[in-house]
């Protein structure tokens, strides 16, 4: 077969859409002449060989059955006065979600459908679950390579684009031994099959950045997913915030899914008339009880047979009235509502079930196309990416997500007026007397401050902005917590270095510290260790505690108190016995005992009438390491700071690493 630069996507008309929607079959790749013009978003494909590959690597994994036997799902909660006792989510459901169907889980606000959604996933303390969960057969748990699932709020970084968007999901989730070429082949493939190839290149956007429409967004998301080749394919209100075109486009996406074999069940809240009509299969739920379990054309025969006088009005959406019907029937109360009971006492509770059995036979439980265990996917869990290699993929996305963020011209133009201040309050010391030996003092301990500060308020929010992204990306199985923290805080290191040490090179010789290249670069290493560890413990402050505004309140004292032990305030001799100690935990008393020694040792200050030689207890001239004694500084040196800054960093980190680990883990669950 010659190679080519584009392919072809055959159209068909699905057999079981009855409203005759147009599906994306990748079933036949047709390759035309190879001197057609690319299309100047695309990536040109090696060959239409590989991206026939590609395309069959679409099919899941194996077709699963999953059978729902009197499941319970009671989780541990808190009330207001906090005491914790279980909460009764699910209400004994049992029901069968089949390969090659989509399923609806439909129901008002609290119906138990995200809940039981996670359940089948496999994202919440299984002793909190009674019952059974059978899949195909067998009472085990979805493999985390097996189940996708897509969640209301779906988090994706605004700064990538729709392809890096899949590609990062496929190089940290597909198996090791697929090559660069193969995932990039199978990333075009997932958005041609998704229809998002004329966005390929375009930024997922979000709040505060135009990108990828509504619809394109929860498309991605699907794509996100499909790169397992799950076989069990899961979403939560998929169609929330979507309008009816975007909505109903998703739709025949779903069910171009379930076409090749996956099991799709979507939580969903009140769909249009033709969203509901496309689902094969309904579990109408209420505060955690089925309420119908069958094909939908069977709900509203259901619910006016029981008797209680129920008619759907004519020209009237049947999601809607299914709504106010619950609405109704939840307002009579726990002890008195009818529908749950009608349900229990319905012959009609098994039909879809059985007949669908039926029809599926054997193939329920039969493995996919390409699913032996040499094939393109394997279904072993350690078949993802190597610690190195999720360490390799999150540096380059931590990178590339902070597009437009790196070296800012805000935080550049913020850089030079603090510059520019402090050089006007500072500027060119005079060296010869001992008359601004304070002052010297002063824009020391200033350098610290200023920026340390800064860096401890930026760090404590790094994680909150991305800790539920990080926990279900964690949940899933794409990458060790490691790896995740090591990329992270390297990207922050470098961002939150560069200003600082702008700034502090830039008020050095513009304040006229001590002018030799030795002395500078003693500075602005100690300078950058208290960077760091100011970095660290806003790190730390920020996975300890998971509650940003209650970090937020807690990082001011904690720096308060720091600084006030750096021996600039207050001597060391001066504090109280009970408090001195803490002393050695400040990162001030370390940066600012190097830069003192450093700034002051072997030199000479002549007397000035103005100056400060009498407090230093010697006479004329002053000698720099008096100074030092005079400060109660000469019990360290520079290297002993500058090892202790070191240690202290790499403590802050091991600290904040273990409080992500244990925190985001008790979040998780």
């Amino acid at each position: 077969m010659c190679d080519c630069s584009w392919f072809n996507v055959k159209l068909k008309t699905s057999e079981r859409n009855p409203i005759g929607h147009v599906f994306v079959s990748f079933t036949n790749l047709v390759a035309l002449v190879p001197t057609l013009p690319v299309a100047p978003t695309m990536r040109p494909s090696a060959s239409t060989a590989s991206l026939e590959d590609a395309a069959t690597a679409l099919a899941p994994l194996r077709r699963v059955r999953v059978d729902l036997v009197d499941l319970r799902y009671a989780p541990i909660v808190r009330d207001a006065k906090g005491n914790r006792s279980p909460k009764r989510v699910i209400h004994g459901c049992t029901t069968s979600f089949l390969p090659g169907t989509v399923s609806a889980l439909m129901g008002p606000s609290g119906s138990g459908k995200t809940s039981l959604l996670t359940v089948i996933a496999g994202f919440v303390d299984q002793s909190h679950v009674s019952g059974n969960l059978l899949v195909n057969g067998e009472r085990t748990q979805v493999g985390k390579k097996l189940v996708g699932i897509v969640f209301q709020d779906d988090m994706m970084l605004p700064a990538l684009t729709a392809f890096e968007t899949v590609k990062f999901a496929a190089d940290l989730r597909m198996p090791r031994r697929c090559s660069d070429a193969e995932r990039t082949d199978a990333c075009d493939a997932i958005l041609h099959e998704l229809g998002l190839a004329h966005v390929r290149d375009q930024l997922v956007g979000g709040a505060a950045r135009r990108g990828v429409s509504g619809g394109e967004r929860k498309r991605l998301a699907v794509g996100v997913e499909l790169v397992t080749r799950p076989a069990l394919l899961l979403m939560d209100e998929p169609t929330s915030g979507l309008d009816a075109s975007a909505a109903l486009s998703l739709m025949r996406t779903l069910r171009t899914l379930a076409s090749r074999g996956q099991t799709v069940v979507a939580a969903i809240h009140q769909p249009r008339t033709t969203v509901f009509d496309s689902f094969d299969h309904l579990v109408l739920m209420s505060k955690g009880h089925a309420l119908f379990d069958g094909a939908p054309d069977g709900c509203v025969g259901h619910l006016e047979s029981l008797g209680l006088g129920l008619t759907l009005p004519p020209r009237t959406n049947p999601a809607d009235w299914l709504m106010d019907v619950i609405a109704a029937d939840e307002s009579l109360g726990e002890d008195t509502r009818k529908l749950p009971e009608g349900w229990k006492n319905a012959k009609e509770k098994r039909v879809f079930v059985d007949d669908a059995s039926d029809a599926s036979g054997a193939g329920g439980a039969a493995r996919g196309k390409g699913d032996d265990e040499d094939g393109f996917f394997a279904t072993s869990e350690r078949e993802g990416a190597s610690v190195w290699r999720q360490l390799r993929v999150l540096t380059v996305r931590e990178d590339k997500s902070r597009r437009g963020q790196n070296l800012t011209a805000i935080n550049a133009a913020q850089m030079l007026v603090m510059a520019i201040l402090t050089a006007m309050f500072w500027w060119q010391m005079p060296d010869d007397t001992d008359a601004f030996v304070m002052e010297r003092f002063s824009i020391l301990f200033f350098c610290i401050i200023a920026q340390s500060n800064a860096v401890v308020f930026a760090c404590v929010n790094t994680f909150a902005k991305e800790r539920q992204l990080m926990i279900r990306e964690n949940a899933k199985g794409m990458y060790h917590p490691l790896p995740f923290f090591i990329a992270k805080t390297a990207s922050d290191t470098v961002n939150t270095l560069v200003m600082p040490c702008l700034y502090a090179t830039v008020t050095y010789w513009c304040v006229g510290l001590k002018r030799t290249a030795e002395a500078y670069f003693v500075f602005i290493t100690a300078f950058a260790l208290c960077i760091l560890v100011a970095q660290s413990l806003g790190l730390a402050l920020s996975c300890a505690i998971p509650d940003v505004q209650v970090s937020l309140m807690v990082a001011p004292m904690v720096i308060l108190m720091l600084m006030i032990l750096g021996g600039f305030y207050v001597t060391f001799s001066n504090m109280p016995v009970f408090i001195r100690w803490l002393s050695w935990c400040s990162q001030a008393r370390f940066g600012f005992t190097a830069m003192v020694v450093n700034e002051f040792s072997g030199r000479t200050f002549q007397c000035d009438p103005n100056g400060n030689h009498a407090r230093y207890g010697t006479g004329c001239p002053v000698r720099g390491e008096d100074v030092i004694t005079a400060l109660e500084m000469d019990d360290l040196g520079v290297g002993q700071c500058l090892l202790a800054l070191a240690l202290m960093q790499i403590g802050l980190r091991i600290a904040a690493y273990v409080a992500m680990v244990v925190n985001f883990t008790r979040l998780k669950q």
